[in-house]
């Protein structure tokens, strides 16, 4: 009964972005293993949580191929997770 935010890949990560976040994905893959129906993705912009530099918004999304790596999963999480989520009508 509950959901996951697919997110803030910088906020755990020890490789970074020269590392492309790659100690996230085994996390994030768990998640959308156990539980896809229940997964959502955000940017999290503005990155609110990094005073300094901010995270590259493209580069955070593109590595949402590598945690959901199937189309039609991915558009699981980005579109009928957040409208199921959310209560956006249909139509």
């Amino acid at each position: 009964k509950t959901w996951v935010k697919l997110s803030g890949a910088y906020m755990d990560t020890k490789v970074g972005p020269a590392g492309r976040w790659s100690d996230t994905v085994p996390v994030a893959q768990g998640y959308t293993t156990g539980a896809l129906e229940r997964c959502v993705w955000a940017s999290d912009w503005p990155h609110v949580t990094e005073p300094a530099e901010k995270p590259d918004d493209a580069a955070l999304f593109d590595l949402l191929a590598e945690w959901v790596q199937d189309e039609a999963a991915r558009k699981q999480v980005l579109v009928d997770n957040p409208a199921v989520l959310y209560s956006f009508s249909k139509g």
